[in-house]
């Protein structure tokens, strides 16, 4: 009796072993198979978070020297594709950008931004709506007061500037000040003091929902700023009336909020950084910032203020700032991506809603597009005619479906405020310029380390 226990126990143990191993082996085989790119393998539950560090866009271009320009890994448990150069970002953001733009469903995103705006959100027809409309607002604002609005802010914030009497500074907040007012009056159709400790607060906090509260009596027919004709927009969209119940109207108002809030920072932030990288590296190379300053005032003089007709008479003005946003883009790292099909990039597959992150730095620093990539210099720009020429490697502004829709706000904003520094003062560094080193982390935007400058009056 107990041999014929012990035969049906293991018998029953075989038959268990024999049905785990074919059903393993069963899906196995049954399971696509992917030509996944090559990676390093990481630790863990961190994967290869640890080596990321302040800088990983350079991680990523020293990654790609042993794995190649496509390759894979893990960031905590999340498998991230990383692109490098010039050819595979351009395979995927341009060649097939529209399966490329839509964004992953990783919790890392859901938590840094709002969800509801057009950085963050998928590529359906809400987006497509609220990108055009966006581009609409963009465009006439651009049209209507752009111009006038930088150079108030530019005078403004020169006074500012001299009033630290050549001392050294840390002028990075009234550089932030500055491009925020731009944007807060399209946005908010309102500026605030630099003194102003509830704008400061507000700065502080990264809240633009603290801002001005909308009466409800507010005629969207009629708006006086962006946020009015979001809202607007937002109303007839949805067939909402100013007279529907509080819960319509609530549910409406929050997610304009949370579009205007991604707006907010998405507007201003890369822009900012562009700026400071433009005034860092005109003092880091003295005799640039004084060809830089002859040009304009060849152009302009000492006294007129540039305007946007003046942007093709100072090419190596624009060549300085461009040059710039190649050494160090403010976005270095696109945003993530995903794709919603498989498809080849380098020649590895990449299976459908993989997390995708495009290296926009290692496409600036690709030798195949750019002779000494490591080296500044803004003649690079400047084609045999004497004149400003694009290159298709430069991706400051980003690529494909997903580029950035502001670009040509931005750069009015790059270059008015630029022209306006050089044309009155001279930039000295306080310190070291080889401790001028960029800060990037998780957050994507690289900010360049803190630092000290002099702001030299110009006689």
């Amino acid at each position: 009796m107990t041999n014929v226990a012990t035969d049906y126990t293991w018998t029953a143990a075989f038959t268990a072993v024999f049905v785990m191993v074919f059903g393993v082996y069963w899906f196995s085989r049954s399971k696509k198979q992917y030509n996944l790119p090559p990676g390093p393998k990481g630790w863990p539950f961190v994967g290869m978070l640890y080596k990321l560090g302040d800088t990983p866009h350079i991680q990523f271009m020293e990654m790609a020297k042993k794995f190649g320009n496509v390759f894979s890994m893990k960031v905590g448990t999340q498998r991230v594709i990383v692109l490098n150069g010039y050819k595979a970002v351009t395979e995927a953001l341009v060649d097939n950008n529209s399966i490329f733009s839509e964004r992953p469903d990783a919790w890392t995103l859901k938590r840094v931004k709002d969800g509801d705006g057009i950085v963050s959100r998928n590529a359906d027809h809400v987006w497509k709506e609220r990108r055009t409309f966006m581009g609409t607002q963009l465009r006439d604002f651009t049209k209507r007061s752009l111009e006038a609005t930088i150079h108030e802010e530019a005078e403004m914030l020169c006074e500012a500037l001299g009033a630290t009497n050549c001392k050294p500074v840390d002028c990075s907040h009234l550089l932030r000040y500055a491009i925020i007012n731009v944007i807060g009056i399209f946005i908010f159709g309102e500026r605030w003091e630099y003194s102003d400790t509830a704008f400061k607060k507000i700065l502080e906090e990264n809240d633009v929902k603290q801002t001005r509260a909308r009466e409800d009596n507010v005629d969207l027919n009629d708006p006086r700023d962006y946020t009015e004709a979001l809202v607007g927009e937002q109303f007839r969209n949805h067939g909402v009336r100013q007279s529907s119940t509080f819960k319509e109207l609530k549910n409406v108002k929050e997610t304009a909020t949370s579009s205007v809030s991604e707006l907010f920072r998405t507007a201003t932030d890369p822009t900012y950084t562009a700026l400071r990288w433009a005034l860092v590296y005109s003092v880091k190379h003295p005799e640039i910032q004084e060809k830089i300053h002859n040009e304009i005032v060849d152009v302009i003089g000492t006294s007129r203020r540039a305007t946007i007709n003046d942007y093709d008479s100072m090419p190596f003005t624009q060549a300085a700032i461009m040059e710039a946003m190649r050494m160090v883009a403010p976005l270095s790292l696109a945003p993530p991506h995903s794709n919603t099909k498989d498809c080849k990039i380098g020649g590895y597959d990449i299976p459908k809603d993989s997390y995708v992150l495009p290296n926009f730095h290692s496409v600036h620093m690709d030798p195949e597009f750019w002779e000494n990539p490591e080296k500044y210099d803004p003649s690079r720009f400047i084609g045999p005619d004497g004149k400003l020429r694009n290159k298709v490697a430069f991706m400051a502004f980003g690529r494909g479906h997903r580029k950035c829709p502001g670009e040509n706000i931005a750069r009015c904003q790059l270059f008015l405020f630029f022209t306006s520094f050089i044309q009155r003062f001279r930039f000295e560094l306080a310190e070291d310029a080889a401790a001028l080193k960029s800060k990037t982390g998780m957050s994507l935007i690289n900010k360049p380390a803190d630092h000290k400058i002099r702001c030299i009056p110009r006689t």
